[in-house]
């Protein structure tokens, strides 16, 4: 583990999460200003940055442990959208954008239709006098509400997964979104995304080859969330033990009060 950078996550997240921690959850609150402050100290992407796997983890877990709608976010900006975008697309003034928290994206793949069954996916690309037109729908979003740009997974085929392909759409009017209520870790702009028609800016990778591209940023996407969960348990562990230590505390100057 690489202590210094423990060390700086465990600072930004005590001086700048911790005190909004409760705002961005209690009223549902998009803290876009704070995924910009992540972007800039290199803890919105640490692939990107050149970081570890491990000190990918470190990062999400230690700002799990204040706000799991921050690790949420940053999950979905990071690791779903950024770090497939890093290895499979050339445009890399937009990585370097989405890394320092500059614009926003999403990552499109879930539907109403099928959830996690991507091959019954019924997203649409087709190519229309020269250009891909996208025509679709897709659910439960993180960022879907705020994003600037969208890396939506559409079929371009009829073969499967083997006929799904990546795309940039970038936010305009062809783009509908719509709140989804969540239960927790609110504040992360879930939402149910509508592509009407909408001209993709950009192919992510090959033509029917985006499986591969989603198998990749789902597997780095899984380290994540499993550090999400870690980070959750263990600032709840922490949070009992002060609760128990400050009873205890209570308790003993009550006893030396009363001269017990």
């Amino acid at each position: 583990m690489n202590e210094l950078i423990l060390s700086s996550i465990k600072e930004f997240v005590s001086r700048e999460v911790k005190p909004l921690a409760e705002l961005i959850d209690r009223e549902d609150w998009y803290p876009r200003e704070l995924v910009s402050k992540m972007g800039e100290q290199g803890f919105l992407a640490p692939l990107y940055e050149g970081l570890s796997l491990e000190d990918m983890a470190v990062i999400i877990s230690e700002t799990a442990k204040v706000s799991g709608s921050l690790a949420l976010i940053q999950d979905a900006q990071g690791e779903l959208v950024i770090e497939p975008l890093r290895v499979y697309s050339d445009d890399k003034k937009l990585v370097e954008e989405l890394a320092k928290g500059k614009l926003i994206g999403e990552f499109g793949l879930s539907e109403p239709c099928c959830g996690s069954d991507v091959a019954s996916m019924a997203t649409r690309g087709e190519r229309v006098n020269g250009k891909w037109i996208i025509r679709g729908k897709k659910m439960w979003i993180t960022q879907g509400l705020y994003a600037d740009i969208f890396l939506i997974a559409a079929k371009t085929g009829d073969n499967g997964l083997k006929s799904i392909t990546l795309f940039l759409v970038p936010r305009s009017r062809c783009i509908k979104t719509n709140k989804i209520e969540v239960m927790g870790n609110r504040g992360t702009g879930t939402a149910e995304v509508e592509i009407n028609d909408c001209e993709a800016e950009e192919v992510v990778g090959e033509v029917n080859g985006g499986w591969k591209i989603i198998k990749y940023a789902l597997l780095v996407g899984r380290i994540a969330i499993s550090s999400i969960a870690l980070g959750l348990a263990e600032g709840a562990i922490e949070e009992l033990v002060q609760w128990a230590e400050n009873r205890r505390v209570f308790g003993t100057r009550l006893i030396e009060k009363q001269g017990i």
